[in-house]
């Protein structure tokens, strides 16, 4: 990159600009990147799958049962607001094309506390929505057993709530040898 680099953030850091090679594949620096191997509708899968896994399937059911049709109004702000998220969100993809989403964002806006708090933020709305599909899971599959005629003596919370770990940990299982490659791969 020819120019200089301009500004700072407000921790008093300008911008680190490190020489990139970007291509339709990845973006590689001296310290490498992470490849870009998922395309728009790889992209678009991950979005959707996410949408019905449990925005669909599992919550309009839960919030319908206690709040009646206040719930159709409660997704339509919800739908306003992932918009306004999702416009400067892809302006900023569109202007930083790197690895790290938010954080990337944050951390150069505004420095790397603001960053690794945004950054633990994500990682911990994952696991409660990680958990929150199991959970989902967890009664799908209670009421599988139950059209099974299989019926236990315990508790549904703890049927279901045992059922979750157990997808959980199997998933884990299933994604392990794809994160060791990965790894193997750096």
């Amino acid at each position: 990159m020819a120019s200089e680099a301009a500004g700072e953030n407000v921790a008093g850091d300008t911008p680190d600009i490190s020489e990139t090679v970007e291509g339709d594949e990845a973006t590689v620096t001296e310290t490498g990147e992470l490849e870009r191997t998922l395309g728009l509708s790889g992209g678009l899968a991950i979005g959707i799958g996410t949408m019905i896994g449990a925005g669909i399937f599992v919550f309009p059911g839960l919030a319908g049962a206690e709040v009646g049709t206040a719930a159709t109004a409660s997704f339509g702000v919800g739908g306003i607001i992932a918009l306004l998220v999702a416009l400067p969100t892809s302006e900023l993809a569109t202007a930083m094309p790197k690895s790290g989403g938010g954080y990337y964002f944050i951390s150069r806006g505004l420095g790397t506390l603001a960053g690794t708090i945004v950054g633990l933020s994500l990682w911990l709305g994952l696991v409660f929505a990680t958990a929150f599909y199991l959970v989902g899971l967890g009664f799908y599959a209670l009421d599988a057993l139950a059209e099974a005629g299989i019926v236990l003596a315990v508790s549904e919370g703890v049927i279901v709530s045992s059922l979750a770990v157990v997808f959980g940990i199997g998933f884990t299982a299933v994604n392990y040898p794809a994160l060791t490659l990965a790894d193997a791969r750096v």
